[in-house]
């Protein structure tokens, strides 16, 4: 059974339940991945704020190094996680190989641009007096990601909340999970520095609990300790939705086998508007 990654370690879910994975081309089950629920999520932050302690403090030059070491990791392994990818998620292994590529390549853009942000100066109503805007690390990012495209989405996630200097925290889509894991796993033991002062990301600097939406998703859209959050406009918790109604957009629930819901917008006679 594959785990969540909180605090460095593969855990198992404080309720102790499990969701099966199943391959949509077969229906045949690949994998089962731990249920979790808002408590996996407070744990979870609670390991993201000890490690930002110490991921805060690293040269935005190491913070680079880090990413484009993880790159590395996940290219050396790519053969595997494109297999695990194309079981849970349907793409070809020519397409999971893309994705994968893709993510790699966002990762190595962010690793570059680490180094790259700079503050600014602001005149003041003082003759010659100017203040100064100094960029720093916001504290614990989440990062809600869909099914369709799950590496390179978390990518676009976690390579700039990391190379900013915050730690995060991953939610897969429950129909996905699988090859998330494992790229984060890989990212947890990306390197910087060099020789004896070589270390690894802190413990709970990158980190992944698995479970629905409406549990996992809303604790991190909530709870006020996470600083900033990304994720899909048309999937994901409840919240969305309730935000979609205002939109004039309705939910129906899709043939999907996994029961995925797909955003219609009808105008007021009733006739379908594209999708925006």
């Amino acid at each position: 059974m594959a785990k969540m990654f909180i605090g460095g370690e593969s855990v198992d879910s404080v309720t102790k339940n499990t969701t099966e994975v199943r391959n949509p081309a077969t229906g045949a089950t690949v994998d089962t991945v731990p249920q979790g629920n808002d408590k996996d999520v407070q744990q979870a932050i609670q390991a993201a704020e000890e490690a930002f302690k110490v991921w805060s403090d690293v040269s935005p030059e190491d913070r680079g190094n880090a990413l484009m070491n993880a790159g590395e990791l996940i290219k050396k392994n790519a053969g595997e996680i494109s297999q695990i990818l194309t079981q849970e998620q349907g793409k070809t292994l020519f397409e999971a190989g893309l994705e994968i590529h893709h993510l790699v390549h966002g990762l190595e853009f962010y690793a570059g641009l680490s180094s790259k942000v700079r503050g600014s100066h602001v005149p003041l109503p003082q003759k010659g007096a100017y203040g100064m805007v100094v960029r720093q690390p916001i504290g614990v990012c989440g990062g809600i990601v869909p099914w369709n495209f799950p590496l390179t989405l978390m990518g676009t996630k976690l390579g700039p909340a990391l190379a900013a200097g915050n730690t995060i925290i991953i939610k897969p889509a429950s129909t996905t999970p699988l090859a998330t894991i494992k790229v984060i796993e890989l990212i947890a033991q990306a390197t910087f520095g060099e020789g004896k002062a070589q270390k690894t990301l802190p413990k709970g600097t990158v980190n992944i609990v698995t479970g629905p939406g409406g549990s996992v998703g809303e604790e991190l859209l909530r709870n006020p300790r996470i600083r900033r959050i990304g994720g899909p406009s048309r999937h994901g918790s409840g919240r969305t939705r309730d935000q979609a109604r205002y939109l004039g957009i309705r939910w129906q629930r899709s043939d999907d086998r996994h029961g995925r819901c797909q955003p219609r917008s009808r105008r007021e006679d009733g006739r379908r508007r594209p999708l925006f």
